[in-house]
């Protein structure tokens, strides 16, 4: 048997058990006479118990963030679950523009992947006078500068809002054509016509 026909057998019959496991509708209590049980597909490192949740290898994106408990787990025989988190994973953090501006060397570290709210009162140019100044002072792999959501209290501020078809908004424009090179009528046909 091939490598990759090998492969493909292991992954087929990994992929039977987690369908008859599901099936089953297996719980916590089944599992109650093992000493360890071992599964995945959560993100998160954690356990129950005698469950544990080996989790990622390492953090994929800002869903992530904050959380480096990632790496592996070894179990020698008779031994107790050691597990080993990756130095040199990627890390993702979310802080307030605030945050990194008064603490920026405690905050940011080599290779991150950093998204900041903007919640001071910064302009366009000084936004990117800080991307350009601190990506490369601290070797970041990204750094994201989003604006602050601002909530709108809909009880203050009445809104009337007037929503017009996708047919209204087509013809007014098409009236709105100030050009001797269309013909407004003609397009209005072709349009109704669609």
């Amino acid at each position: 048997m091939h490598h990759h026909s090998l492969e493909f057998h292991i992954h087929s019959r990994v992929m039977d058990l987690v369908l008859v496991l599901c099936l089953l509708q297996l719980q916590a209590p089944h599992f109650a006479n093992q000493e360890y049980v071992f599964t995945g597909h959560f993100h998160k490192r954690q356990h129950n118990r005698n469950i544990h949740y080996i989790g990622n290898a390492f953090p994929h994106n800002y869903a992530d963030a904050g959380d480096d408990d990632r790496g592996m787990m070894i179990l020698e025989w008779g031994g107790k679950p050691e597990f080993k988190t990756w130095p040199n994973q990627p890390i993702y953090r979310t802080y307030k523009l605030s945050q990194i501006i008064d603490k920026p060397d405690t905050l940011l570290k080599d290779k991150m992947h950093c998204r900041v709210t903007i919640d001071l009162p910064i302009s366009f140019e000084e936004a990117n006078f800080i991307k350009e100044t601190f990506v490369p002072q601290y070797n970041l792999r990204e750094l994201m500068l989003i604006p602050e959501k601002v909530e709108v209290d809909a009880q203050s501020t009445p809104i009337d809002i007037n929503f017009e078809s996708v047919d209204t908004i087509v013809m007014n424009q098409i009236n709105a054509i100030d050009s001797d090179a269309f013909d407004k009528a003609l397009l209005l046909d072709i349009y109704n016509n669609l």
